[in-house]
Formats: structure tokens, sequence, C-alpha cells
């Protein structure tokens, strides 16, 4: 049994709603982030930093739910992100190619060996952000993990790589620089057609919900592009299905019965050859004739109606 209110269609109504919030309020969030850490326009690419979302939300009087729904769609189209709060360890990639790197070594002893261990430790660090263990990277480079964190600082600011500090809480990193609020696009891609494929999601299900008409099995096989047509026959709109078609039959049947129990008494062999319809039916409607204590069964076998005793 399906168990579905209106007021559960509201719910989900109102979920989608916040998921995709007005491009108003995404650009108001984006610009509430910037002044947060005190960003200026045109600055700002690659910076990251802590952030706490619900001391932010309290302060800049947004609903939670909907900052984070708006940094979602930031962050599909390329401006920020904003990571989940849990351990996260330091990450890497290097924004040079090997031949400038090369000569980055060459006239920076001082970086040197520390780029070397780099290029040991960490695989595919020159095609994405890679997990760094400091700790490590201090054990082989011979620093101490605060002169770890300082040499990627260094390595940052000389832009030969990006670097994201480790962090026990979420954080937000800036993908970009800052822009003014009016130059913010949202591209259709990430807000209206997949606002519009939730709303389908949602249409589906409530459908599937409320639907009274159709096999619940079907739905799903036509949902998810199966081609099906033959019903399943356990789902409930298949089985009132065949309980209400099967409620004139029975009728039928119990008149038939009725009719010929009254011009005489009858053997149930009698009965089931003289009514139409499959034996298994027939003699599951005398009993419930007999439940009902319009017939009876006498002795010898033989079945009449009750008003003849």
């Amino acid at each position: 049994m399906l168990l579905f209110s209106e007021q559960d269609k509201a719910s989900a109504e109102k979920r989608v709603g916040l998921e995709f919030p007005p491009v108003a309020t995404i650009r108001q969030v984006y610009e509430a982030v910037g002044n947060w850490f005190q960003i200026p326009v045109g600055s700002g690419a690659e910076f990251a930093a802590d952030f706490n979302i619900y001391d932010f939300c309290r302060k800049q009087k947004l609903f939670i739910p909907t900052a984070i729904n708006a940094l979602k769609i930031l962050q599909l189209n390329g401006y920020l992100m904003l990571t989940e709060a849990s351990d996260h360890p330091s990450r890497v990639v290097f924004t040079v190619s090997r031949d400038d790197l090369y000569r980055v070594q060459v006239e920076r002893e001082d970086l040197d060996r520390f780029i070397k261990v780099l290029l040991r430790t960490c695989t595919g660090i020159f095609s994405d952000f890679v997990a760094v263990n400091e700790h490590e990277i201090a054990h082989l480079s011979g620093c101490t993990p605060e002169q770890v964190h300082e040499l990627f600082k260094r390595l940052w600011q000389l832009r030969i790589i990006k670097y994201i500090p480790g962090s026990r809480s979420s954080m937000i990193v800036y993908l970009d620089e800052r822009l003014p609020q009016e130059n913010l696009r949202i591209s259709p891609e990430s807000y209206r057609i997949r606002k519009e494929v939730a709303q389908g999601r949602l249409t589906a299900m409530i459908d599937y919900a409320t639907n009274t008409r159709e096999c619940r099995s079907l739905l799903l096989q036509h949902y998810f592009g199966d081609g099906s047509t033959e019903p399943c026959g356990k789902c409930d709109v298949c089985r009132e299905r065949r309980r209400n078609s099967a409620e004139p039959l029975s009728e039928s049947l119990r008149k038939q019965l009725l009719g010929l129990l009254s011009e005489r008494e009858q053997t149930i062999h009698e009965l089931v050859s003289a009514v139409q319809g499959e034996a298994p039916v027939i003699l599951k409607e005398i009993r419930a004739l007999t439940a009902d204590r319009l017939i009876v069964q006498k002795p010898d076998g033989r079945i009449m109606l009750k008003t003849d005793l």
C-alpha cells in the first residue's frame, strides 16, 4: 500500500523550489559571500578559506537550504565551490608545464628539493588536484609541517601551484575572480534545464503516487524507457481492477444460482453443470451464498434456498 497525502505533495514541490532559488537570490548569495571574505571585485581567484554556513546565514539573514543550493548552482557555473563539512586533506595541482617547472627548480634552489618531493609523492599532480599528506612531505623534505604549509603558500603566490589547505570544516574556494553582481551569468544547463528535469521527476513521482488507473509496475517501466505493456497483476491498482471486474460476474452467478434453486433443490454437480462459468468460481459463490445464509445444504447433499426450510 502506498501512503501519500496532499501535504506530501506540497512538501515535495517546496523542496524543488528550494533546490532552484531565483537567479536574483543566487546573485545575492554570491555578493554576500564576497563581502563576507572582503574580496574586492576583480580578485580572489584561487582564494580558499574555512566557511561556517550556519554563521554566514544567521548574520546574512538567509535560509540555510536556499544558500546551500545557490552555492551549488554557482559551483556548476565555475564561480566558487563549497566543500563538505568533514576532514579535508590539503590538495595541490601544478599550473605550469614540466618545462616551466624545471626552470623554476634551476632558478630557485630553495624550492628545488620541495618540488622534487612533490613530484615523487603525488601522481597526476599536473592534471588535477591531488590530496597531499603534509606530515609525510615534511618528513621526506626535512621540513616541519608549518614550513611545508609556508612553502605551499609561496608556490601558490608564485602561481606555480593551486593549493587548497586542509581543513576540518566546510570551505569556500573561489574558482575564478570575483565578478560584479550584474556580470554573473547562470547558464541554462545549470539552472533552467536542471529545474525542468527535477520538475519532471516530481511530476512523475506524484503521478505514480496518485495513479488509480494504470498498473504501477508499468508506470515505473515506462518512466525508465521500457516499452512493456503487460500489467503485473500484483500491485494495488491491478488488484482493485480485478476485484471490480469480478463483482459483476459474482452478481450474475449469484442470480443464476438462486434462480435455479428457486425452481427446485439441486446437487452441487447439477448447479456446476447448469451455470456458465468455471467450476472453482461457481463453488466459491456457492460457499458465499451459504455463508450469507441464503442457501443451505441438506443431509443428503442437495442444496436448497434457506426460505424453503
